[in-house]
């Protein structure tokens, strides 16, 4: 029984027979074989889930890549792709030493108060966010393939306690390696 159930794959079934099985076979003559036979089977049955099991728990664990919110990058982390146009709540950030499109080479504090507006954090910061990036890798700096972007507070993350403007280096195509060499 335990043998036809292991061919099966009703592996809880096949291992309760088996193990019955052999107890029995000490007492009775015969049946110790496909007794056996059945528990292996069993058994491969159940390696290829614990290899899919097993696999899926490391990869998770040494994921190179993770998605944060947008106001939570910091300095030194780098971003899979650039977000396009609208509202961006979160990105992909990857080890540096992986291709990517962009590198957040400073972080600008907006003061409290009310929320200046979108239009007047960008005409503040923009000219920082240069000045930054020459300060932080002249090379880069002078690198004609590397644009800015910018990540700003909106109105709604001003709401909740975002004061930040993020310089982001892009560099496009996406590369591997930090902005500073």
């Amino acid at each position: 029984m335990s043998f036809v159930l292991g061919l099966l794959g009703v592996v809880v079934l096949s291992v309760i027979c088996g193990l019955i099985a052999l107890s029995q076979a000490r007492r009775f003559a015969g049946g110790r074989g496909f007794a056996i036979a059945g528990l292996v089977l069993s058994g491969l049955w159940v390696l290829p889930f614990v290899a899919i099991v097993v696999y899926g728990v490391t990869s998770g664990l040494t994921s190179d890549s993770d998605i944060v919110e947008a106001d939570e990058i910091e300095v030194g982390d780098c971003i899979a792709e650039i977000p396009h146009e609208g509202s961006v709540e979160t990105v992909e950030t990857v080890d540096c030493q992986q291709p990517h499109a962009g590198e957040v080479f400073a972080q600008l504090a907006v003061p409290d108060g009310d929320f200046p507006g979108e239009g007047a954090i960008v005409e503040r910061y923009v000219s920082k966010c240069e000045l930054a990036l020459a300060s932080n890798s002249t090379t880069a700096a002078q690198d004609e393939s590397i644009s800015l972007v910018y990540l700003r507070p909106t109105k709604e993350t001003w709401e909740r306690g975002d004061r930040a403007v993020h310089c982001i280096a892009v560099t496009l195509p996406p590369r591997s390696g930090s902005i500073k060499g």
